[in-house]
């Protein structure tokens, strides 16, 4: 009795913090929305989108399963694989499979819209931008990505704004006219028509932000009083220098190919500007390289039989890891012989 006073309560709060919300109401600072309410809010919102689905579809409102002896029978209740949550209102706490058909072809869908919704929010968190365009099932023997429509649904709205923000970033960044705003403390970035490589000042653009002043060509801020040329002499010196310390001391991240240096650290490296994590050595996706040796490129220190993990070595090369782990060998087997 008690705990179904205490669901009433809870239920109460969350239509009263919804509602208040809805209106433009606000939480005050420091105060905080005790977890069920905000699962009950999350799991709410969620439902009504499947509802929506339903309707748009004009399905029928409750799932059905079939018995091994091929008899129908209507769900009123599913438990998550994940939560271990059992919901009595299954038709709208998890998908409605017509909208995630390629995993409802392969598995029954068991895994509730707010586990979904919270292993979204966990793979932008974890990989950011990396995450968007690989964002898959969590069932182990389901292989599909999500689309981004499946995302709008399935996602909350704090999160499907972050998702489709980086979305934009991405296809933004991939269009060669599209320049950022290089001022720290704005966030612009646009498109570029109409420059004029041949005239001595032609690459010079401005922010429709903020008016910070900066060079098409060269990524940079403007190079004041120098045209391109000039100044492509006045840097070429320090430019090669540069080239020759990138090359020697970074590589590549194989995603956004952003130069990244290694410090004493393992081989599995995690690229700070879009979270994608790869071997060191070899470059490959780690995903694939933490599965055995075989997911190591060819080549690779770590791809032979006698290699170590390549969480097992730490340093800036191969050869200053292997020093490091025969120093950490023969001190472990002086304090061996102290300890005897």
């Amino acid at each position: 009795m008690e705990g179904q006073v205490l669901q009433a309560e809870l239920m109460l709060q969350a239509r009263l913090r919804g509602m208040n919300l809805a209106r433009g109401g606000f939480v005050a600072v420091g105060q905080t929305v005790p977890e069920d309410v905000a699962r009950y809010m999350l799991l709410q919102e969620l439902g009504q989108r499947q509802r929506h689905e339903r309707e748009k579809r004009k399905a029928r409102p409750q799932p059905t399963t079939t018995s091994n002896d091929g008899k129908v029978t209507t769900e009123t209740s599913k438990q998550c694989a994940i939560c271990i949550e059992t919901y009595t209102n299954a038709v709208d706490a998890f998908p409605f499979p017509p909208v995630l058909q390629p995993c409802s072809a392969r598995h029954d869908m068991d895994v509730c819209v707010v586990c979904l919704c919270t292993h979204i929010k966990s793979q932008l968190d974890s990989r950011g931008s990396a995450a968007c365009e690989d964002i898959r099932c969590p069932n182990l023997d389901c292989d599909h990505v999500y689309t981004y429509k499946q995302i709008k649904l399935l996602a909350d709205r704090d999160t499907f704004a972050r998702y489709d923000q980086q979305c934009l970033n991405i296809n933004l960044a991939k269009q060669p006219n599209f320049r950022r705003c290089l001022r720290g403390r704005c966030t612009n970035g646009q498109i570029y028509d109409g420059i004029d490589p041949d005239s001595p000042f032609g690459n010079r653009i401005f922010c429709s932000e903020c008016g910070f002043v900066m060079c098409f060509k060269h990524h940079s801020p403007w190079h004041q009083d120098l045209t391109c040329d000039e100044y492509d002499l006045q840097r070429k010196d320090d430019s090669q220098e540069t080239e020759r310390w990138l090359a020697k001391n970074t590589k590549p991240c194989p995603n956004c190919n952003i130069p990244i240096e290694k410090g004493k650290g393992c081989f599995h490296m995690t690229c700070q500007f879009c979270r994608f994590e790869f071997c060191w050595e070899c470059l490959a996706d780690w995903r694939l390289a933490r599965s055995g040796r075989g997911g190591h490129r060819e080549g690779c220190f770590f791809s032979t039989n006698a290699a170590f993990a390549p969480m097992a070595m730490h340093g800036r090369t191969i050869v200053e890891a292997q020093r490091n782990r025969e120093r950490e060998n023969r001190l472990g087997e002086q304090l061996g012989r102290l300890l005897r």
